[in-house]
């Protein structure tokens, strides 16, 4: 039996049995704050888990990744809301307790039941209609309330579904356990003003203003302590403008472009499950729109609009991204055998020979000593969404800011132009070192690195000075260009 069989038999034999999955082994819910020995006043925090894959990973329990039945089979679990663009809706409600009540919150055609919506007496479904046709709800939240009275939001990269779970690689974002404040102890909070904003944009006919009262009976500034901020995308606002508005509160100003010849461009690193079609079909959306929006003020200075128009427009920022991208090698080669393709898409034109290839990377070769693990993902593509900036090559591992998010680099999740805003719902955490009063550090570290050790370190880093958020990847940081016979995967969207 081959690879491709093999995988394809293992996944027959998924979700056949009748019994419902265990509850978590305790139903406390896992920390994501752990307090370094050398220093515990000065807190670390990981808010971020690999998930788990039965292909990749097997069946036994492991702690150090996310299971999704950690959340909805937990017998402390009063009411959850899932935002998404797909579910599956025997896979989520074979988990909950019959106690819970389940709110979904996307549209209708992403609902993929065997039985009537109605058999689930437990279940609540707010509709979400998108009004452009090239548009969808691709934002991907849970909000899971407990009978104590505690909350914890979680920002999935995956949807609701086994597939998304099992074939390709994916991480998820949880916050700390949030306590409802009394008012005198309210405090407040921008992630809170983000989000609720963010929520706001939604239909009156999706009715989810009772979960925007519950929301704001919590303690949200302790994200805005770790200088966490909301980014989100809706067809009425957000989009760039948002996530630069975030940028800008951390103090990552615009550069004058009168200063051009003593402007240090920035290293942005981006690796998305799609790239969509280019802009004004001679300009690329990220080094002709996007990096000079974010990074330069020529877009209020001199009706940058216009200027993208010439036959003249040039962009200075090629050659300072990274693109982290699957190969048809790759795709073809790896564990699943091109069982994961239907998940990453790449418009391929004349402008992206051009503009986007040189940019690509890809996997490096495994050492000979690598685990089976290791092994079994090399190669995946991970249906993750990061866009992090660093000073230079070395620091990569301590970034400026990252941003986890459901953002594919595409006009529909972004918008085609600051002036223009997005069609689809989105949405993101975003990291930053600084943000007002507030310092941390960020350090990036792959799920394959020895805990409290940075890719590039061999012994745990000092964290006596700041807070520490570790931000976490299902692959290793160490890419290679392509060389000339490497070809990008691509399915073409119409």
């Amino acid at each position: 039996m081959g690879v491709r069989d093999a995988v394809r038999s293992h996944w027959a034999s998924l979700g056949k049995s009748e019994r419902k999955p265990a509850s978590p082994a305790t139903s406390v819910p896992i920390q994501n704050v752990s307090m370094p020995a050398a220093a515990p006043s000065v807190p670390v925090y990981n808010p971020f888990k690999v998930v788990k894959s039965v292909i990749f990973d097997g069946d036994d329990r492991q702690p150090d990744k996310f299971e999704l039945s950690d959340v909805l089979a937990d017998s402390t679990l009063k009411a959850v809301w899932l935002f998404s663009f797909g579910f599956q809706l025997e896979l989520i409600m074979s988990m909950v307790k019959e106690h819970v009540t389940v709110h979904i919150v996307g549209q209708l055609n992403t609902i993929a039941a065997d039985l009537p919506l109605s058999h689930y007496p437990n279940l609540k479904v707010h509709r979400v209609d998108v009004p452009s046709s090239w548009g969808c709800h691709h934002s991907k939240i849970i909000f899971a309330f407990h009978q104590n009275g505690t909350l914890r939001m979680h920002l999935p990269s995956f949807n609701l579904s086994r597939e998304e779970i099992n074939l390709a690689q994916q991480t998820i974002w949880t916050s700390p356990i949030l306590h409802e404040a009394v008012l005198a102890e309210r405090k407040r909070s921008r992630f809170e003003d983000e989000l609720i904003e963010y929520l706001n944009s939604y239909p009156s006919y999706s009715s989810i203003s009772d979960l925007i009262d519950s929301l704001r009976r919590y303690k949200w500034h302790v994200l805005d302590e770790q200088n966490c901020q909301f980014v989100y995308s809706t067809p009425y606002r957000g989009g760039l403008t948002q996530l630069k508005s975030c940028l800008a509160a951390a103090g990552m100003n615009p550069h004058d472009s009168d200063d051009q010849e003593e402007f240090s461009f920035p290293n942005l690193f981006i690796q998305v499950s799609s790239m969509g079609n280019p802009f004004r079909k001679k300009l690329d959306l990220l080094q002709d729109v996007m990096l000079p929006y974010l990074y330069t003020d020529w877009f209020e200075k001199e009706d940058f609009d216009k200027k993208l128009k010439s036959k003249d427009y040039t962009t200075p920022f090629l050659a300072h991204s990274t693109l982290v991208w699957p190969t048809t090698h790759e795709m073809e080669n790896c564990m699943t055998r091109g069982l994961s393709a239907n998940w990453f898409f790449y418009k391929q034109s004349d402008v992206t020979k051009r503009k986007v290839t040189p940019c690509l990377r890809k996997h490096t070769p495994l050492p000979a000593n690598s685990s089976l693990s290791d092994r079994n993902r090399h190669m995946v593509p991970s249906h993750t969404k990061y866009y992090i900036q660093f000073t230079d090559e070395k620091s990569i591992t301590n970034p400026d800011w990252v941003l986890l998010t459901s953002h594919n680099l595409s006009q529909a999740a972004w918008g085609p132009s600051p002036l223009k805003k997005p069609t689809n719902y989105e949405c993101g955490i975003l990291y930053t070192t600084s943000l007002g009063r507030n310092k941390v550090r960020l350090t990036l570290q792959s799920s394959k690195c020895v805990p409290g050790r940075t890719l590039a370190s061999k012994s745990p880093e000092d964290t006596s000075a700041l807070p520490t958020v570790n931000v976490l990847t299902p692959y290793p940081m160490k890419f290679q260009r392509y060389s000339e016979t490497d070809q990008p995967h691509t399915s073409t969207v119409q």
